[in-house]
């Protein structure tokens, strides 16, 4: 899929996931955590990447979401 349509059909579900949160009385009722594309590299910065920080953001991100999860009930889908 490319980007664009993956970018666009992403805004629609959460734009349609919104409005059936405002109709359920505000409650959420889809949450979800997106990670893309981490890239790491063992060199200096360029400009305004700083690819040795990648993996420290990344468990960052990781235990953020972490958080999150364990203060929702959620459901698994398995494909």
């Amino acid at each position: 899929m490319k980007r664009g349509n993956f970018i666009g059909l992403s805004t629609l579900a959460i734009s349609l996931c919104k409005l059936r949160g405002a109709e359920s009385g505000g409650k959420a009722v889809l949450s979800f955590g997106l990670i893309t594309d981490v890239q790491y590299a063992d060199v200096d910065p360029e400009g305004e990447r700083h690819y040795r920080e990648s993996i420290p953001k990344l468990k960052n991100a990781v235990e953020w979401l972490a958080t999150r999860n364990s203060r929702r009930r959620t459901r698994r889908i398995n494909a």
